[in-house]
């Protein structure tokens, strides 16, 4: 039996081009990494470079503030309403 029967190939490579993780494709069909990379190979998709994390700036620190400010709005909006 194909293991990749419950993976639609269209969406997987939607996916995939879009560049998303392999680690969120997995869990958007509930599968390992591995998995995702053996799908790649079957399905015929070219490999793609590997994202780096660190190619994400860092937050400066008036949006760190900013995002601070808003997390403590909506936790305290949260906490309102439970009351």
């Amino acid at each position: 039996m194909d293991r990749y029967y419950h993976v639609n190939k269209e969406e997987f490579q939607k996916l995939w081009e879009s560049k998303m993780h392999a680690r969120d494709i997995a869990a958007h069909f509930g599968v390992t990494r591995s998995f995702v990379y053996d799908a790649r190979k079957k399905f015929g998709l070219e490999e793609r470079d590997s994202v780096r994390f660190d190619s994400v700036p860092d937050p400066t620190p008036q949006e760190i503030r900013d995002r601070k400010r808003e997390l403590r709005r909506r936790h305290f909006a949260m906490k309102r309403a439970e009351a």
